[in-house]
Parts: C-alpha cells; structure tokens; sequence
C-alpha cells in the first residue's frame, strides 16, 4: 500500500537504495534499505509514508525529538560504551566531547542541516585537521542519529559532506630527516617509544602493551604479543637510534617496572597520554603536522624502498587480508633476522659512501 510520495534512489558502486520523504517542507532521511533490491527499499519507503500519513512524522513530533542533537550524542557514546571495545568506545567519547558537542550539542535536531556540516568541515579543516579525521567525526555523529532513528525517534538526517579519502592515502609519511629532528625535540624518556613507531613500524596498541620480557636485546627482536590481529609476530631492533634507545631503556629501568615504554616518574606511556608531548615535540622540531601512524606508514615505504619484499613488509606490520591469510603465516625470528641484516647493511653501505664522498670532496 502507497502513503503519499517520497523518493528513492542509489548510492556507491554497490548500489545500495536509499529511500527519505518530507513533512511540512522538512526532509527525513534519507535512510539506507540495505539492499540492491527496489521493491524492499519501496517497502521500506511505504512503511515510513505510512507513518507520515498518520502523523507519526509530524513537524512538532521531529522538533521536540529528544530535544537536542547533545542529548543523542549521550545516547550514542553510552551505547559504544555498553556494546564496543572499550577503547573504540572511548575514541568516539574523546572525539565527540573534542570536536563535536560545542558546534552541535545545543542543536535541535531540525536544526541540523548539510550546509552547517559543510561549515563544521571547513572551519576543521582551517584549524589543520586531516580530512580523513573530518570525515571520523562527521561519520560518529551521522551514526548517533541512525542509531536515534533504530531507537524509535524519527529524525530528519541530511546529507553528510564525506570527502574520497583515497586521493588521501598516499600522504603522511615522513623521511627519516624530519624523524631525526622530531626525535631530538623529543625528553628521553618518550624517544624509545617514538622508534618503535617509526622503525618498527608497531601500531601505538602494540607498543603500549609491550613488556620488557618482550624486548630481547642480545637478539635484536622484539615480540609482539597477539596484535591487533590476534597473531604473535617478531619485528626486528635496527643498528642505530632504534637499538640505541632500546639499549636506553633497560639502562634506565624503574624499580619493579615490567612495562618497556614509562615516562621518567614511572608512570605508563598509554594510547592517549602521550599526545600532548608527541604533537608539542612535532611542532618544536618545525616538522610540522606528524602523527603516530604516519610512523607506521614511513617504516613500510621505507622498507619497500629497501627492497623488503611485500610478503615479509605485511608479516612484519600485522597487516592481513583474506587472501594474504591464505598464502603467508606469521613472521618468525628467520624472517626478522633477515630483514634486520638487510637493513643494517644497507644503512653501513650508506654511511661508508657518504664518508667517501666528503674525503673525495675535501681533496
């Protein structure tokens, strides 16, 4: 049975439908059928004309839903909470109460609008914020209304100016130059860490978990314990500044320490206390914008340039696809041996050439 007129219509290569309607001039939805199929989402359509035509979706029914945009956002962040891993759970908290309450919390919901979102992205954007970052907040706010709408309260949803992060992906690396310069401008006490990142290339929840049992020196290895894709893996220590603040650390160990990264009170490095510090030692060094997983990023281009094949460069990051799963297996200490030696010839073989150089030029 058909209520009235809406509209349906298409999105991403996949071709999902979308269906939205209006009520006195204002736009609900559009709303995601989940489905290929026009005659579901034509069903879907139908049940929320229904709705409108017997006044469920009136305009003061949408204006004193769950009065403001802040009071969805609570609902939100207490749903991850109760149903999320609690760390993804506390990144949306962070970054809803960061970026998002100020400019949204006092809103109604009618209020809300594409053209407020275009200015959100814009003004972000104007204080530095990456793209992909804009488009996280956005993509947390826009999953606080549909989760209102599942609830029971009908909303009205604009469109959501997303931008194609894809002609993004190849930015944020960092050449070891500008790594130096930022690690100088960082205390001692966090330049171990920061070479886990950039040399080894571990993730910031695989640094933080690492005990000093992990560490093994005399090897040259670090073991990292059931990453983020549940697989034990040996990453390699290099010759110079990795296995100098390596060295560093057991030098410096706190009585009763197990963890491997503390600041110099003692007190744990975790996921989020350090970066204040990170970003200050960024802006300090005149490095400019540099974030922990850029790190990740310049290990692997640079071990790519090195000549460290695909296979080994994804065993040793953790990084795991349905077909790789297939065809390669966890790194072992052979394959971390052997990349280590690559390397740290490859690093002597330089240094010998620039000395040459400079002898040749002081003739």
């Amino acid at each position: 049975m058909s209520y009235g007129s809406g509209s349906l219509f298409q999105r991403g290569k996949k071709g999902i439908w979308y269906y939205q309607a209006w009520v006195d001039g204002v736009q609900v939805g559009p709303f995601s059928a989940r489905t290929t199929d026009r005659k579901e989402a034509q069903r879907k359509l139908d049940r929320l004309l229904g709705q409108r035509a017997r006044g469920e979706l009136a305009y003061h029914k949408l204006k004193s839903a769950k009065g403001t945009l802040g009071q969805i956002l609570d609902d939100y962040i207490a749903h991850a909470k109760d149903n999320l891993d609690p760390n993804t759970a506390y990144i949306y908290r962070a970054t809803i109460e960061a970026n998002m309450r100020k400019p949204f919390g006092d809103l109604n919901p009618i209020q809300l609008t594409t053209e407020r979102l275009k200015e959100y992205r814009a003004n972000r954007k104007a204080e530095g914020a990456a793209e992909s970052s804009i488009n996280r907040e956005l993509t947390y706010l826009r999953a606080a209304l549909r989760f209102a709408v599942k609830s029971g309260t009908p909303l009205p949803i604009p469109w959501f100016p997303m931008v194609n992060e894809k002609k993004f992906a190849r930015q944020g690396y960092r050449e070891e130059e500008d790594f130096l310069k930022f690690l100088d401008a960082l205390d001692d006490d966090m330049k171990p860490f920061a070479c886990g990142a950039y040399y080894g290339g571990l993730r910031r929840s695989e640094l933080v978990k690492l005990d000093l049992s992990d560490i093994d020196i005399e090897n040259r290895s670090i073991t990292v314990r059931f990453g983020k894709n549940g697989e034990t893996r040996s990453v390699p220590i290099f010759d110079g500044p990795m296995l100098q603040w390596f060295e560093w650390i057991f030098d410096h160990c706190k009585p009763g320490q197990t963890k491997a990264f503390v600041y110099a009170n003692g007190r744990e490095i975790t996921e989020r206390n350090f970066y204040d510090r990170w970003h200050e030692a960024a802006q300090k060094s005149g490095i400019g914008y540099f974030i922990p997983h850029d790190s990740r990023r310049s290990s692997n281009r640079r071990l790519s340039r090195e000549g460290v094949p695909q296979a080994l460069r994804m065993k040793l990051h953790g990084w795991k696809t349905a077909d790789m799963d297939r065809r390669y297996g966890v790194v072992d200490r052979a394959d971390a041996d052997a990349v280590r030696k690559l390397m740290n010839s490859k690093r002597l073989t330089t240094a010998k050439t620039t000395v040459k150089t400079k002898a040749k030029e002081s003739r």
